[in-house]
């Protein structure tokens, strides 16, 4: 390192656009705001110790240089730890020993998990509202994305907490789901809105709604709510309530009248037999005799029929009662949805994409009622059975795709689902063989998309299926760096976290660059080749009062780069055009 006359400060470093990572989460305070989590950690006191925030900040700037596994921050073929440009970007005194960071993570617990979340949640917003702004003032529709991806870990394995068996990788395999979703948007593209790991026999269907919830909070905005739709539900359970009341009223009057009937034939029982005793004609006795035998046999049936007609009248009180629950509920549903409605005058349209392990009739409904256009796939064989019973040769197929057919019907109803859907049979030629599947689609939009449109668009939620294959090939989320349950739930924080930056850090360094080639732009717009490539290049850092420049080494892959990190601006200020009114922060 040398210091020349003008006060330049020059040194290298073996990860060059990790300088430039520093630098970008120092401006946007990321740093500073990591270095606040709590964690329950004694902090040592002898000389040359970090505090232990030092050492999440230094597992994430890993996770940006794309490391493996954790002991590559030692042991890797240029180790961070002895990398002091890239220690001195990300303003840290030194970075430790990768034992000392897994220690760390295990003392982490619940409030360092829920810090870091706020803390990231600060980091994302000016950035996600901008590209949200972008949208809306372009009068786009917002997409959000929906997945469940698999996170095996050994299926020997003991170690791991909150594990359990579940079907990843089309395979049954030990290990966790990570449930994620995700706005498409022009600005930045993919964007990542939230995650939550579940155990590994968690199935999609039950983490929909979790989802959904979570993309309207950290996208502060949500479509209109359609109470009009809970209002056509309540109407129909009317006939229902009437025809269970009219039943309760019959069988209420026939157990009183059977009830009746028995104390009459009781009595007249009494009768006939103090007769039999009384009486001497044996004529007479006998006739008596039979009547009161009859008698008898008719009062042995009485309970049953009594029973039978009491089971009824139980069975459909209490049908009745939870029919009255359901319209209570489905009232405060409406309420809430009004609700929502007036403090949203100015919703957008959303788009809720998900595959088929998130459908069903409950989760199609919900999502319909909360204002969503839905386009997602059938997991029902029958309902594909179901539409291929329609078909015949004469059946006019509309080519979709390279190797797809389709053919649609609207004002489909299902069983499951109250409203009526457009669903929609493709066709595959695989192996001379045709394969068929379903995609349903609700839009309430003036304008329908064509079958083309359709397949293509909800095919386009690929992006969020490319997004699972970036988080394992690029930041390796599925080699889990910690056996501790928080741990584990901060390192799958962080990789959202870093998913995000480089996609946040793209403008900036192309802004920052001397000289934008071609290729140069195209390295700076692919998150894989900015971690595995860019992030591991030889560079020359040079500082002063007023700069910092990062020129990368003839030798390394980016030569003809030169990035000047300082007075950019980092993301424009969103001024609230075109923004929902009163809808900051909303989490219904």
């Amino acid at each position: 390192m040398s210091l020349s006359d003008a006060g330049l400060i020059e040194c290298q470093t073996q990860h060059g656009l990790l300088i430039a990572f520093g630098e970008f989460a120092r401006h946007t305070g990321l740093i500073a705001g990591l270095m606040r989590v709590r964690i329950p950690q004694k902090i040592q006191r002898h000389r040359g110790a970090v505090l232990p925030q030092t050492k999440v900040v230094e597992l994430y700037a890993g996770l940006l240089a794309g490391i493996e596994y954790l002991q590559d921050l030692n042991l890797g073929h240029h180790p961070l730890v002895k990398d002091p440009a890239v220690i001195e970007a990300w303003e840290q005194a030194r970075f430790v020993h990768y034992s000392n960071v897994s220690r760390t993570l295990e003392a982490c617990d619940e409030t360092t998990v829920q810090d870091l979340r706020t803390v990231i949640e600060d980091f994302n917003q000016p950035f996600i509202a901008e590209a949200i702004h972008d949208e809306l003032r372009a009068g786009r529709e917002l997409v959000f994305d929906l997945d469940l991806m698999g996170q095996s870990v050994s299926s020997t394995s003991r170690t791991y907490p909150d594990v359990a068996f579940g079907w990843m990788d089309h395979e049954i395999r030990l290990g966790y789901q990570l449930a994620r979703v995700c706005v498409q948007t022009v600005r930045y593209g993919r964007l990542w809105l939230d995650g939550f790991q579940h155990p590994g026999n968690t199935v999609s269907v039950n983490c929909l709604k979790e989802l959904v919830l979570a993309a309207e909070h950290h996208a502060r905005v949500r479509p209109r709510r359609r109470p009009e739709l809970v209002a056509q539900r309540i109407e129909a359970l009317q006939p229902l309530l009437q025809r269970l009341e009219a039943v309760c009223q019959r069988q209420t009057t026939t157990l009183t009248d059977l009830q009746a009937q028995q104390a009459e034939w009781l009595g007249r029982r009494y009768v006939l037999e103090q007769q039999v005793k009384k009486t001497t004609n044996l004529v007479q006795k006998e006739r008596v005799s039979k009547q009161f035998l009859a008698l008898e046999q008719r009062l042995d049936k009485l309970p049953t029929r009594l029973a039978q007609h009491q089971a009824v009248l139980t069975h459909s009180q209490e049908r009745w009662q939870q029919v009255l629950a359901q319209q209570a509920d489905l009232h405060a549903w409406r309420s809430r949805l009004e609700q929502e409605n007036r403090q949203n005058p100015n919703a957008p349209i959303c788009v809720c994409r998900q595959d088929a392990g998130f459908c069903s009739g409950e989760n199609l409904t919900w999502q319909i009622e909360m204002g969503y256009q839905v386009e997602t796939k059938s997991s029902s064989g029958k309902l594909t059975t179901a539409l291929q019973q329609r078909c015949s040769d004469q059946t006019p197929w509309t080519r979709v795709g390279q190797n797809a057919e389709m053919i649609d019907w609207s004002d489909y109803r299902m069983k499951e689902c109250p409203y009526p859907l457009r669903v929609g049979l493709e066709r595959f030629q695989i192996s001379d063989q045709p394969k068929h599947s379903v995609l349903i689609l609700y839009r309430d939009t003036p304008a329908q998309p064509d079958l083309p449109q359709w397949f293509q668009h909800y095919n386009s939620r690929q992006t969020i299926e490319a997004g699972n294959k970036q988080m394992k090939t690029v930041y390796h989320v599925q080699h889990l760096m910690s056996h501790a349950k928080y741990g584990i739930q901060i390192q799958v924080l962080l990789t959202g976290l870093a998913c995000n930056q480089t996609q946040f850090v793209q403008p900036w360094l192309q802004l920052a660059a001397e000289k934008l080639t071609p290729q140069i732009e195209s390295d700076l717009s692919s998150p894989k080749r900015m971690v595995r490539i860019l992030a591991n290049s030889t560079a020359s850092v040079q500082r002063c009062s007023w700069s910092t420049v990062l020129v990368f080494a003839p030798t390394s892959s980016a030569r003809d780069l030169k990035l000047c990190l300082h007075g950019l601006p980092l993301h424009q200020l969103n001024l609230g055009l075109f923004q929902p009114l009163q809808n900051v922060g909303a989490n219904p």
